[in-house]
């Protein structure tokens, strides 16, 4: 039997308010029978929302993607720096155990999903922040 995508989101959704995306997802986690259910409607939510998310685009640029790549690999590599302390802070480049591009500083390995999830985080504590100084 295939797998049934649930299609929460369509096009026509994007236009909707928040409220109304909330009451839409609540009506959705009551459809849902198992847990799996539950899981797919929120993968397919986040999914999404990354397509829809505005991009995030800064005002001043702090770092710099320098290409190291060997030509005789398949995959390439990226030292990322700090410009404005002129500090190497870690290389973009495939791993082979996670079977993608992942940030590597030495010490801690981030995968896309992750480098997301962050940056939700960062955007959800300035948001909060900005609402408590009124």
């Amino acid at each position: 039997m295939p797998k049934e995508k649930l299609n929460y989101l369509t096009p026509n959704d994007l236009t909707l308010t928040r409220e109304e995306v909330n009451l839409q997802l609540t009506l959705g986690l009551q459809t849902c029978k198992t847990k799996k259910d539950v899981c797919d409607l929120l993968n397919d939510v986040r999914f999404h929302e990354r397509k829809v998310a505005p991009s995030y685009e800064p005002k001043i640029r702090y770092l710099e993607f320098i290409d190291v790549s060997n030509p005789n690999n398949k995959t390439k590599r990226f030292n990322v720096w700090n410009i404005v302390t002129n500090q190497k802070i870690g290389q973009i480049r495939w791993d082979t155990g996670w079977r993608c591009y992942i940030f590597d500083d030495g010490e801690l390995k981030m995968a896309e999903g992750c480098e997301f999830e962050m940056f939700e985080k960062l955007k959800e504590l300035k948001i909060n922040r900005t609402e408590e100084r009124k």
